[in-house]
């Protein structure tokens, strides 16, 4: 079943962009063993939105007034109904579906984000007291670089990791491809971002430019959205809290007291996964922060996002030590007489996370055909195409007779 399943999912990534132009029935799409999720909505109407370009010196391509369509959704698998929403009704049933996205959401293939009117566990999972909820993302990942991700989040010990499974989309009658339906980043609780109602989650957003409410940032070009409290309801009162808030988490991420203020270990996992993975996206790879209460908690990376750009950095660590102005995990490395920062690689930055993290760990660097500049910020290069043994050896030490041993990792001392 396993091979089945895989071979099924590479077999629809062919021609997920533009499964219009194959001809295949819904029996076919049935008989391939994937769950399929049939959305039809009120009078056949389809989801849009507007397309922006970017403000002058900003980046990517945005959208703007999704439209929420009603409509109904099931889940079949063969011949078996797994789950019906029921015809639309306010807060009765159905459920309303919009384009969600920016840059992913100009091409022909669009993500969605689908809001019940009662909550469920889309993912049937068994356990609908702990699992249910309103929000699911139907999201593109042709090459399951998704699915890789949200794996090697799972396995670094991340706070929380979207389920997810693949699906085939029927909309209004058109087979719509494979697309991952998995859970939003978003509080809830019982299972997701765990934070209280005098907590919050932020994102540092490249595409802060579409939303009407953001905070700026004083470390990068980027401004800091409100995922929660929901940006329809936050209050004035919230805003300039929040805006006091970020302006001291950054000034402390730059100072030598920072410990005090964040979760390091979350924040060295979330950097040193994308550099396991070599995620090329140095703006920030959707960099989600929380804070349980506004009383003694810290703040933390719960969870690791957006994986489109990993396997792009061959040899290398990943792009974002190389753009460290784009994001506050890569901060600047020095501050400079006149007050301002030059930034680098930020390796001195995440060195302190790695040693004051994981002490016992810290006696050697893990290396494979390392670069001099490499070398000169003290770090070891990961080097070759082989990401899997560094599970192991970036948090424990390992033997001669280890995985990593066995894949030619060498130890070396730090520099001091």
């Amino acid at each position: 079943m396993f091979q089945q399943s895989h071979f099924t999912i590479l077999l629809l990534s062919l021609f997920v962009q533009a499964p219009s132009l194959f001809s295949i029935s819904l029996d076919s799409i049935k008989s391939l063993g994937l769950p399929v999720i049939t959305i039809e909505t009120v009078d056949g109407e389809e989801p849009t939105c507007e397309y922006v370009n970017p403000p002058e010196g900003m980046a990517g391509y945005g959208t703007r007034n999704a439209t929420k369509v009603p409509g109904r959704l099931t889940i079949t698998l063969g011949e078996k109904v797994l789950y019906d929403s029921g015809p639309y009704e306010k807060n009765v049933g159905g459920m309303r579906i919009k384009i969600r996205g920016n840059s992913s959401a100009w091409p022909r293939k669009k993500p969605y984000k689908v809001k019940l009117e009662v909550g469920a566990d889309l993912l049937l999972r068994g356990d609908e007291e702990k699992y249910a909820n309103r929000d699911w993302l139907l999201l593109k990942d042709p090459e399951l670089l998704q699915t890789i991700g949200f794996e090697a989040s799972r396995l670094i010990g991340m706070e929380w990791t979207s389920g997810h499974r693949y699906v085939s989309l029927v909309m209004n009658g058109d087979y719509r491809g494979l697309y991952l339906l998995c859970e939003p980043v978003e509080r809830n609780t019982r299972y997701r971002i765990d934070v209280s109602k005098t907590g919050y989650i932020v994102e540092s957003d490249a595409y802060f430019w579409c939303e009407d409410l953001y905070i700026p940032s004083s470390l990068n070009p980027f401004g800091w959205t409100i995922k929660y409290p929901d940006a329809d309801d936050v209050t004035e009162e919230q805003v300039s809290f929040l805006s006091r808030e970020m302006a001291q988490l950054e000034e402390s991420l730059v100072g030598p007291q920072y410990a005090e203020r964040i979760d390091v270990e979350s924040f060295a996992r979330w950097l040193l996964t994308h550099d396991i993975l070599g995620t090329w996206d140095s703006y920030g790879s959707n960099l989600f922060i929380a804070r349980y209460d506004t009383l003694d908690s810290k703040v933390r990376m719960p969870v690791l996002w957006d994986f489109d750009t990993i396997f792009r950095m061959e040899g290398a660590w990943a792009n974002i030590h190389r753009n460290a102005s784009s994001s506050i995990i890569c901060l600047p490395a020095k501050t400079t007489r006149s007050g301002g920062h030059t930034f680098g690689c930020g390796t001195r930055y995440i060195r302190r996370f790695s040693r004051e993290c994981y002490p016992s760990s810290t006696d050697f660097r893990l290396r494979r055909r390392p670069r001099p500049s490499m070398r000169r910020c003290g770090w070891m290069q990961s080097g070759g195409t082989a990401v899997t043994p560094v599970w192991e050896t970036i948090w424990t030490r390992q033997g001669p007779g280890s995985e990593a041993a066995r894949h030619g990792w060498t130890k070396e001392s730090p520099r001091r």
